[in-house]
């Protein structure tokens, strides 16, 4: 088959991930590939919305770990919590259980890791049959960069990489597998991509550094993410402060301080002041659910969840968010309820 126009194979782990910043970066660069007479064909994991723009292939990672983690994604978008999803993690659980030992036993790496492999696999499939010119592969898990490194030296084609964290943290040196794995893919970046690049130039200095034989290869460029299409009424001073918080949490990323702090002014005020923590785009972790019932009666702090992509308006979970912020704005508290929950 003779391709008629540039096919760009993108390899995004997280592709239409609502609320993702690693598919922000990338699904809103999608109607401007397009645009420029590009024609993306994506390899995705399961766990985005399946793309009805472009050809899409969701891919389950072959590792029993990825495998759980993705399914549980899968399932809590068809069912929610309920028991149905409940039961079949369990019985999903159980039976992966063996290998999950085996594989964080003698390959402790991300639980996205394994996904490489599939990837590769349906990307090698496509290149052959003459249906893509260039690959590019973007963050965050690394698995799409290791895909697009296989794939570049299986076929030869140009492999653009599109590096969102960096993968090694400056001023240290990798002291446990994953740290390893994640030099090792910077390493196979900065050797073998065509056209690799980073959010920022001291990302971009300290990966040339340790591998000055990419030289001029690497790039810079500024992420981006289209603005939502939102009309936002005027400023209007309301009676209470919302501090929001929108990404996952962690154990490493969590409200607890901030909960704590909150309670503090409390005291300090003598009555629950005018404020209040809205939590979007995640579960709770551990820490910021133990701060929540520590604290839950005498701070007001409201869990949202993820916000997906409405199917009815077409409109992304980060579309809702600001809309309905900049409502809040506007109206009293009980109206905020009416409008939200």
């Amino acid at each position: 088959m003779t391709i008629k126009q540039p096919t760009w194979l993108i390899l995004s782990h997280g592709f239409n991930m609502d609320g993702r910043a690693a598919s922000h970066t990338i699904t809103d660069k999608i109607p401007h590939l397009r645009a420029a007479g590009i024609t993306p064909i994506v390899i995705s994991a399961r766990t985005g919305r399946l793309d009805s723009e472009v050809e899409h292939h969701q891919l389950f990672p072959l590792g029993p770990v990825g495998l759980r983690f993705d399914l549980r994604h899968v399932l809590r978008q068809r069912w929610g919590k309920d028991w149905r999803y409940r039961l079949t993690m369990l019985l999903a659980t159980l039976l992966l259980i063996p290998g999950i030992i085996i594989e964080k036993a003698f390959r402790p790496l991300e639980s996205q890791w394994s996904w490489w492999w599939p990837a590769y696999r349906k990307g090698l499939k496509l290149i052959r049959e003459g249906r893509v010119s260039v690959i590019y592969s973007t963050g965050g898990a690394y698995a799409a960069h290791v895909a697009g490194y296989h794939l570049k030296l299986a076929t030869g084609l140009p492999w653009i990489a599109e590096v969102h964290d960096p993968l090694i943290m400056p001023g240290s040196s990798p002291q446990n597998a994953q740290q390893r794995m994640q030099a090792d893919v910077e390493r196979m970046i900065c050797e073998k991509a065509d056209l690799p690049f980073w959010f920022t130039e001291q990302a971009l200095a300290s990966a040339r550094k340790r591998h000055p034989v990419m030289g001029e290869r690497g790039k810079m460029i500024i992420p981006g993410a289209d603005a939502p299409k939102a009309h936002l009424p005027p400023y209007v001073q309301g009676a209470k402060l919302i501090l929001g918080h929108f990404g996952s949490l962690s154990s490493s990323r969590h409200l607890a301080g901030v909960i704590e702090a909150m309670n503090t002014l409390r005291e300090q005020v003598g009555q629950p002041p005018a404020l209040e923590l809205h939590i979007y785009g995640t579960d709770l972790d551990s820490h910021t659910a133990a701060a929540i019932e520590k604290y839950g009666k005498q701070v007001t702090v409201r869990h949202f969840g993820r916000l997906e992509r409405d199917p009815v308006t077409g409109k992304s979970g980060r579309q809702q968010v600001l809309e309905k912020n900049a409502r809040l704005r506007c109206v009293d508290s009980a109206a905020w309820d009416r409008t939200v929950l």
